[in-house]
C-alpha cells in the first residue's frame, strides 16, 4: 500500500523500473514485464571485473535483446570526450540510451554536451543531478527530445520538495 491506503500493481505504475548494474546471472532472473530495462556505468562495470568496456557493452546488448533499454554511460570527463563517446555508445544498437552525468567531475556542468547530443538525436539518459539549479535547464533541453529522459535527481526526499519539472 502506499501512503493513501491505494495498491499498486507494479505493472500498471506510469514509470519504467530500470535494474542498475545486474550481471547476467541477475538479468536472466528479472521478470521483462516489470524491469523495462538496465542502466550500467563505469564504476558497476569495474565491481563486475570488465576490463574492456566496449567488449562488455557490446556482450550485454547481445544478452538483453534489440527490444529491452539499456543505459551505458560515457567515461570521458570533458566536452570532446563525452560527445566522441556518446556517439560511439549510440551505434551499437537501437535501444541504447546514453548515459550523461549532468557535471564533469570538476563540478562544471555539462549542459553543453547534453544540447550538442540532443542536436545529434541521441538517446539520452541524464544522470546524476544533485544540484536543484540544474534541473529546469536540463529539463527544457530534453523537453521535447522525447528520446531522453532523467535518471537519479535528488539524493534525499526533502529535495524533492523543492524540485519542480515543468513541461
Amino acid at each position: 500500500m502506499n501512503q493513501v491506503g491505494m495498491i499498486y500493481e507494479w505493472e500498471n505504475l506510469p514509470i519504467d523500473i530500470y535494474a542498475d548494474g545486474p550481471t547476467l546471472e541477475e538479468i536472466k532472473g528479472f521478470d521483462p514485464h516489470l524491469v523495462r530495462g538496465y542502466t550500467f556505468n563505469p564504476t558497476l562495470f569495474r565491481k563486475l571485473g570488465v576490463s574492456d568496456y566496449l567488449k562488455h557493452c557490446h556482450k550485454l546488448l547481445r544478452f538483453c535483446g534489440e527490444e529491452t533499454s539499456v543505459s551505458l554511460e560515457v567515461i570521458a570527463d570533458d566536452y570532446d570526450g563525452m560527445v566522441r563517446q556518446a556517439r560511439i555508445l549510440s551505434e551499437l544498437g537501437s535501444n541504447v540510451y546514453v548515459k550523461i552525468p549532468i557535471t564533469f567531475t570538476s563540478g562544471e556542468t555539462t549542459l553543453p554536451v547534453i544540447e550538442a547530443l540532443v542536436k545529434d538525436g541521441l538517446k539520452l539518459n541524464i544522470t546524476d543531478i544533485h544540484r536543484k539549479e540544474l534541473t529546469n535547464p536540463t529539463t527544457r533541453i530534453i523537453k521535447n527530445h522525447e528520446k531522453s529522459f532523467i535518471t537519479r535527481m535528488c539524493t534525499t526526499l526533502n529535495e524533492l520538495f523543492y524540485i519542480q519539472i515543468r513541461p
